[in-house]
């Protein structure tokens, strides 16, 4: 019965006007504002003359009583809750529903950077202290606790340094009258770390499904305890079971499925230690472009990749291998032809000096040789033969050299006639010049005896790092060479020495 049933009862007696004021005294008196005897005396005296009334007269005396000291006790339980939650970080204050004033504690001043009495509460909204995306969110939890429920909701809140931070609001109604609550209570309490921590798992999980949905494989590791965990999709090579050792798995994985001419650097990158290393560095994503070997003998290109988390102080990564076959071979194709001559088929000029200079910037130690070659009256062959013979000779010269040097060799053609080979760790001059020899022997019978006249070639050599240590220094002095080489007669060799007499560094092709 709502209020102690005394509606119903004042209802009987029939005395309105009388009833109206005593249930305010008795409302007033149950809120503290005053429990004097004389007063609810005074309010009730006359309205039941008889016995009877005079009992319910008593018995609402003790109600009124009762009443009086609950709210005694509530009003105490309040302040100890709010200095509790002040003292716990939170911030509170309370909403005058009748006024529509919200008044707020020394925490949630300093919190909000506003008076401790705000009336204009639209205007307030408008300023933007509520981030606009949580809005409705604080208009429902408003609606519900107005409703005489208590609610909560997690929203954005600007702070008096302007930015924005995640709170949970809880509102908690008090004092109903005519149905309705006339005072909420609201606490805020900051859930930045929680929330975004939530949040960050969110994004996670929305990107390990994207990403697992199109991988090859995956699978989880501990790197601060080496272990592997395959819980993810499997492949050859990369075993389904939890709990094995990482640099074990990683190094079996290597050694049956990764291509050799990639192994090495494959290894290097995601080893125990390099992938802590890395970590340590600011790295949080470790890739690799890599071919995995069929059983069948097949190559695919791959994108291998780590991203790397620190969860609890111990650093997890989850890997995944994506196929990138078609669209890598697409790009090797281009770059091949961005890269190479398209009638030799060996490397463009522009691709052969910068594949030369950067094989030479990072040196530490070795001998190498760069060959200068051009071949011997090219221009007769081109004026009497025309232009198409003299690509065809310019083909066949290629192949040649395709199949002399080694695959580790730079080769490339640089001009019309002329070609630039680097040979790489040869040991010494000696075996230079036996190479440099062999091309001039090679070349003067293999196309064709009616122009063995026409196909001769000249070549100067340099050495390094005798004669220098970078490509436009090791190019003058073999050019050099090379001059000395077709002054002398042609089809000859000329290694490049500081002297200037010919007869010390012009070596004839001949036996």
């Amino acid at each position: 019965m709502d209020r102690f049933g005394i509606e119903e009862i004042f209802a009987a007696q029939g005395t309105a006007d009388r009833k109206e004021a005593a249930v305010e005294t008795f409302i007033q008196g149950s809120t503290g504002l005053f429990l004097s005897g004389g007063a609810v005396g005074r309010a009730f005296s006359g309205l039941f003359p008889s016995p009877a009334g005079a009992a319910v007269q008593v018995l609402l005396l003790l109600l009124l009583f009762y009443a009086g000291i609950r709210f005694q006790k509530h009003r105490a339980g309040r302040s100890t809750d709010r200095a509790m939650l002040e003292h716990s970080g939170c911030a509170v204050f309370d909403y005058r529903v009748p006024e529509k004033t919200v008044r707020l504690s020394e925490g949630a001043m300093k919190l909000c950077g506003l008076p401790r009495a705000v009336r204009n509460i639209p205007e307030l909204l408008d300023s933007g202290i509520i981030h606009p995306d949580g809005a409705s969110r604080l208009a429902c939890v408003g609606r519900k606790a107005l409703n005489g429920a208590r609610a909560q909701g997690v929203l954005r809140v600007r702070g008096a340094s302007g930015e924005y931070r995640w709170f949970r609001i809880t509102l908690t109604p008090f004092g109903k009258k005519r149905g309705r609550p006339e005072d909420l209570f609201g606490v805020l309490q900051d859930v930045t770390a929680q929330k975004e921590a939530e949040l960050n798992c969110r994004r996670e999980r929305k990107y390990r499904k994207a990403i697992l949905g199109s991988s090859l494989a995956s699978f989880e590791a501990n790197f601060t305890l080496g272990r592997y965990y395959g819980g993810g999709k499997p492949m050859p090579g990369l075993p389904s079971e939890d709990g094995l050792d990482y640099s074990g798995v990683i190094g079996q994985f290597a050694g049956q499925s990764v291509f050799s001419e990639d192994r090495e650097e494959f290894l290097r990158r995601f080893s125990l230690e390099s992938v802590i290393n890395q970590f340590i560095q600011g790295e949080t994503k470790i890739t690799m472009e890599c071919r995995l070997c069929g059983k069948d003998g097949s190559c695919l290109w791959v994108l291998f990749t780590v991203s790397l988390i620190e969860d609890t102080h111990d650093v997890w990564g989850i890997a995944y291998v994506k196929n990138i076959d078609s669209q890598k071979r697409r790009e090797l194709s281009l770059r091949e032809k961005a890269e190479r001559d398209s009638l030799s088929g060996l490397y463009n000029k522009g691709m052969t000096e910068s594949l030369i200079s950067e094989f030479l910037e990072n040196q530490a130690g070795g001998i190498h040789a760069l060959l200068i070659l051009d071949v011997d009256n090219f221009k007769r062959i081109n004026d009497t033969k025309g232009h198409q013979a003299g690509d065809s000779v310019l083909a066949r010269i290629s192949g040649i050299l395709r199949r002399i040097f080694r695959s580790a060799d730079i080769v490339g053609r640089i001009g019309g006639d002329e070609f630039l080979v680097l040979l790489k760790d040869i040991g010494s001059s000696e075996i230079a010049a036996r190479k440099a020899r062999e091309v001039c022997r090679t070349l003067c019978v293999c196309v064709g005896p009616e122009e063995r006249e026409f196909c001769s070639v000249s070549v100067g050599i340099a050495m390094y790092p005798q004669h220098g240590t970078c490509f436009s220094e090791l190019y003058r002095k073999a050019d050099t060479a090379l001059y000395q080489a077709k002054y002398s007669g042609k089809n000859r060799y000329v290694l490049y020495e500081e002297s200037s007499s010919p007869q010390f560094w012009d070596h004839s092709a001949g036996p």
